[in-house]
Protein backbone atom coordinates (compact mmCIF):
# COMPACT_ATOMS: atom_id res chain seq x y z
CA UNK A 1 0.00 0.00 0.00
CA UNK A 2 1.11 3.80 -0.69
CA UNK A 3 1.91 5.95 2.14
CA UNK A 4 -1.10 8.18 0.84
CA UNK A 5 -3.74 7.07 2.98
CA UNK A 6 -6.38 9.32 1.09
CA UNK A 7 -9.41 7.10 -0.02
CA UNK A 8 -8.78 7.96 -3.91
CA UNK A 9 -5.50 6.15 -3.36
CA UNK A 10 -7.34 3.11 -1.60
CA UNK A 11 -8.27 -0.16 -3.13
CA UNK A 12 -11.64 0.37 -5.64
CA UNK A 13 -13.28 -2.36 -4.33
CA UNK A 14 -13.05 -1.34 -0.93
CA UNK A 15 -14.21 1.67 -1.45
CA UNK A 16 -17.19 0.71 -2.84
CA UNK A 17 -17.57 -1.65 -0.38
CA UNK A 18 -17.84 1.07 1.62
CA UNK A 19 -20.61 2.88 -0.70
CA UNK A 20 -23.12 -0.40 -0.53
CA UNK A 21 -22.72 0.24 3.60
CA UNK A 22 -23.39 4.12 3.52
CA UNK A 23 -26.43 3.13 0.98
CA UNK A 24 -27.12 0.31 2.95
CA UNK A 25 -27.18 2.31 6.23
CA UNK A 26 -29.39 5.27 4.55
CA UNK A 27 -31.95 2.34 3.63
CA UNK A 28 -32.29 1.90 7.59
CA UNK A 29 -32.61 5.62 8.19
CA UNK A 30 -35.55 5.83 5.49
CA UNK A 31 -37.41 2.86 6.64
CA UNK A 32 -37.14 4.98 10.58
CA UNK A 33 -38.71 7.46 8.51
CA UNK A 34 -41.86 5.99 6.79
CA UNK A 35 -42.67 4.08 10.91
CA UNK A 36 -42.10 7.36 12.58
CA UNK A 37 -44.98 8.74 9.67
CA UNK A 38 -46.86 6.10 10.13
CA UNK A 39 -46.75 5.99 13.87
CA UNK A 40 -47.44 9.72 13.59
CA UNK A 41 -49.98 9.07 11.33
CA UNK A 42 -52.27 6.74 13.53
CA UNK A 43 -51.42 9.17 16.31
CA UNK A 44 -53.67 12.05 14.63
CA UNK A 45 -56.47 9.90 13.60
CA UNK A 46 -56.77 8.58 17.04
CA UNK A 47 -56.80 12.20 18.85
CA UNK A 48 -58.28 14.22 16.03
CA UNK A 49 -60.75 11.76 14.63
CA UNK A 50 -61.84 11.15 11.16
CA UNK A 51 -62.49 14.81 10.50
CA UNK A 52 -59.12 15.49 8.99
CA UNK A 53 -59.13 12.49 6.49
CA UNK A 54 -55.43 11.80 6.93
CA UNK A 55 -55.58 8.48 8.08
CA UNK A 56 -57.40 5.35 6.18
CA UNK A 57 -57.33 2.00 7.98
CA UNK A 58 -54.61 0.25 10.76
CA UNK A 59 -51.46 1.97 9.90
CA UNK A 60 -49.59 0.76 12.64
CA UNK A 61 -49.42 -2.75 11.27
CA UNK A 62 -46.59 -2.16 8.77
CA UNK A 63 -44.88 -0.57 11.67
CA UNK A 64 -44.44 -4.19 13.31
CA UNK A 65 -42.53 -5.13 10.75
CA UNK A 66 -41.08 -1.79 9.40
CA UNK A 67 -39.15 -1.16 12.45
CA UNK A 68 -37.23 -4.75 12.69
CA UNK A 69 -36.58 -4.60 9.15
CA UNK A 70 -34.92 -1.18 9.17
CA UNK A 71 -32.69 -3.05 12.20
CA UNK A 72 -31.82 -5.65 10.41
CA UNK A 73 -30.72 -3.17 7.10
CA UNK A 74 -28.61 -0.96 10.25
CA UNK A 75 -27.20 -4.26 11.19
CA UNK A 76 -26.40 -5.48 7.37
CA UNK A 77 -24.45 -2.02 7.10
CA UNK A 78 -22.57 -2.11 9.79
CA UNK A 79 -21.03 -5.36 8.66
CA UNK A 80 -20.52 -4.26 5.52
CA UNK A 81 -18.29 -1.57 6.67
CA UNK A 82 -16.75 -3.84 9.07
CA UNK A 83 -16.34 -7.84 6.62
CA UNK A 84 -12.73 -6.72 5.53
CA UNK A 85 -10.00 -4.62 6.45
CA UNK A 86 -8.61 -2.51 3.92
CA UNK A 87 -5.24 -3.84 4.35
CA UNK A 88 -3.28 -1.03 5.36
CA UNK A 89 -0.75 -0.76 8.27
CA UNK A 90 -1.41 0.93 10.79
CA UNK A 91 -5.00 -0.35 10.69
CA UNK A 92 -6.83 2.57 12.14
CA UNK A 93 -10.35 0.80 11.59
CA UNK A 94 -9.19 -2.03 13.36
CA UNK A 95 -11.15 -0.94 17.00
CA UNK A 96 -13.99 0.66 15.44
CA UNK A 97 -15.05 -2.87 13.60
CA UNK A 98 -14.85 -4.51 17.00
CA UNK A 99 -17.37 -2.24 18.06
CA UNK A 100 -19.49 -2.89 14.75
CA UNK A 101 -19.36 -6.30 15.33
CA UNK A 102 -20.06 -5.96 18.66
CA UNK A 103 -23.25 -3.99 18.15
CA UNK A 104 -24.34 -5.31 14.39
CA UNK A 105 -24.95 -9.13 15.79
CA UNK A 106 -27.12 -8.79 18.35
CA UNK A 107 -28.74 -6.02 16.61
CA UNK A 108 -29.12 -8.68 13.26
CA UNK A 109 -30.62 -11.86 15.82
CA UNK A 110 -32.65 -9.54 17.97
CA UNK A 111 -34.76 -7.30 14.51
CA UNK A 112 -34.72 -11.08 13.58
CA UNK A 113 -36.42 -12.38 16.84
CA UNK A 114 -38.79 -8.91 16.04
CA UNK A 115 -39.86 -9.50 12.90
CA UNK A 116 -40.91 -13.02 13.12
CA UNK A 117 -43.03 -12.29 15.93
CA UNK A 118 -44.37 -9.53 14.30
CA UNK A 119 -45.43 -12.06 11.31
CA UNK A 120 -46.81 -14.43 13.95
CA UNK A 121 -44.22 -17.45 13.21
CA UNK A 122 -42.77 -16.93 16.70
CA UNK A 123 -45.16 -16.36 19.48
CA UNK A 124 -44.62 -15.48 23.33
CA UNK A 125 -43.06 -12.56 25.30
CA UNK A 126 -41.43 -9.73 23.64
CA UNK A 127 -37.88 -8.92 24.44
CA UNK A 128 -36.64 -6.20 26.97
CA UNK A 129 -36.56 -2.92 25.14
CA UNK A 130 -33.07 -2.36 26.42
CA UNK A 131 -31.73 -4.94 24.61
CA UNK A 132 -32.42 -3.57 21.43
CA UNK A 133 -31.34 -0.03 22.16
CA UNK A 134 -28.30 -0.98 23.55
CA UNK A 135 -27.22 -2.79 20.50
CA UNK A 136 -28.86 -0.25 17.87
CA UNK A 137 -26.66 2.74 19.81
CA UNK A 138 -23.38 1.01 20.11
CA UNK A 139 -24.05 -0.42 15.83
CA UNK A 140 -24.63 3.50 15.21
CA UNK A 141 -22.24 5.12 16.65
CA UNK A 142 -19.74 2.99 15.78
CA UNK A 143 -21.13 3.22 12.20
CA UNK A 144 -20.64 7.47 12.43
CA UNK A 145 -17.38 6.78 13.81
CA UNK A 146 -16.27 4.67 11.03
CA UNK A 147 -17.35 6.77 8.31
CA UNK A 148 -15.57 9.91 10.49
CA UNK A 149 -12.65 8.11 9.91
CA UNK A 150 -13.37 7.49 6.02
CA UNK A 151 -14.38 11.48 5.61
CA UNK A 152 -11.15 11.93 7.10
CA UNK A 153 -9.52 10.50 4.40
CA UNK A 154 -11.45 12.35 1.76
CA UNK A 155 -11.04 14.85 3.22
CA UNK A 156 -14.01 16.84 4.37
CA UNK A 157 -13.78 18.19 7.21
CA UNK A 158 -17.11 20.32 7.47
CA UNK A 159 -18.81 16.57 7.14
CA UNK A 160 -16.77 15.38 9.72
CA UNK A 161 -17.76 18.44 12.47
CA UNK A 162 -21.34 17.45 11.23
CA UNK A 163 -20.85 13.69 12.81
CA UNK A 164 -19.37 15.04 15.54
CA UNK A 165 -22.19 17.15 16.53
CA UNK A 166 -24.56 14.25 15.67
CA UNK A 167 -22.55 11.94 18.03
CA UNK A 168 -22.73 13.87 21.11
CA UNK A 169 -26.05 13.96 21.50
CA UNK A 170 -26.47 10.30 20.36
CA UNK A 171 -24.19 9.16 23.24
CA UNK A 172 -26.28 11.08 25.93
CA UNK A 173 -29.09 9.78 24.45
CA UNK A 174 -28.36 6.48 25.00
CA UNK A 175 -26.81 7.03 28.27
CA UNK A 176 -29.81 8.72 29.47
CA UNK A 177 -32.33 5.62 28.16
CA UNK A 178 -30.41 2.66 29.45
CA UNK A 179 -31.05 4.59 33.17
CA UNK A 180 -34.73 5.77 32.87
CA UNK A 181 -37.02 3.89 35.06
CA UNK A 182 -39.26 2.80 32.04
CA UNK A 183 -36.55 2.27 29.91
CA UNK A 184 -38.30 -1.85 29.28
CA UNK A 185 -41.50 0.09 27.87
CA UNK A 186 -39.97 3.00 26.04
CA UNK A 187 -40.19 1.41 22.24
CA UNK A 188 -44.25 0.57 22.55
CA UNK A 189 -44.81 4.37 23.99
CA UNK A 190 -42.75 5.56 21.22
CA UNK A 191 -45.16 3.55 18.51
CA UNK A 192 -48.25 3.80 20.32
CA UNK A 193 -48.61 7.06 22.19
CA UNK A 194 -45.54 9.30 20.56
CA UNK A 195 -46.41 12.57 22.32
CA UNK A 196 -47.25 11.88 26.13
CA UNK A 197 -45.16 10.72 28.96
CA UNK A 198 -42.40 9.50 28.83
CA UNK A 199 -41.88 9.23 25.50
CA UNK A 200 -41.97 12.48 24.06
CA UNK A 201 -38.51 14.00 24.92
CA UNK A 202 -37.61 10.74 22.75
CA UNK A 203 -39.97 11.70 20.29
CA UNK A 204 -38.79 14.68 19.49
CA UNK A 205 -35.29 13.34 19.67
CA UNK A 206 -36.11 10.97 16.78
CA UNK A 207 -37.71 13.49 14.61
CA UNK A 208 -34.16 15.69 14.57
CA UNK A 209 -32.13 12.71 14.81
CA UNK A 210 -33.57 10.47 11.81
CA UNK A 211 -34.03 13.25 9.33
CA UNK A 212 -30.62 14.72 9.97
CA UNK A 213 -28.88 11.43 9.88
CA UNK A 214 -30.30 10.34 6.35
CA UNK A 215 -29.16 13.55 4.49
CA UNK A 216 -25.54 12.75 6.05
CA UNK A 217 -25.75 9.05 4.81
CA UNK A 218 -27.06 10.24 1.40
CA UNK A 219 -24.10 12.84 1.63
CA UNK A 220 -21.64 10.41 2.77
CA UNK A 221 -23.08 7.86 -0.14
CA UNK A 222 -22.67 10.49 -2.98
CA UNK A 223 -18.37 11.11 -1.34
CA UNK A 224 -17.69 7.62 -1.41
CA UNK A 225 -19.04 6.98 -4.89
CA UNK A 226 -16.33 10.28 -5.98
CA UNK A 227 -13.79 8.35 -4.22
CA UNK A 228 -14.14 5.00 -6.11
CA UNK A 229 -14.22 6.84 -9.11
CA UNK A 230 -10.84 8.21 -8.40
CA UNK A 231 -9.44 5.30 -7.03
CA UNK A 232 -10.70 3.46 -9.74
CA UNK A 233 -8.28 5.83 -11.95
CA UNK A 234 -5.55 5.86 -9.65
CA UNK A 235 -4.80 1.96 -8.30
CA UNK A 236 -2.18 0.00 -9.47
CA UNK A 237 -1.62 -3.04 -8.56
CA UNK A 238 1.27 -4.33 -6.33
CA UNK A 239 3.63 -6.34 -7.99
Amino acid sequence: MSGDDSLEMSDPAWVRRQRLAGATLLLAHIGGLVAMGLIHAAFIRREYGPRLGVYRGAWLGPVAWITPVSGMLLALGAVLLASRPEGRYPDRLAPIRLFLWFGSLPLLLLSGFELLQSTRPIRGSWLPGWLHVLSASVTILAAWGHLHELARRVPARRYMHAIFMLCMPLVLAAAFWLFASQRNWLLFSLRVNPWRRPAWPWTVALLVYVPWAAVMLGYCWALLRSAAREADRNWVSDP
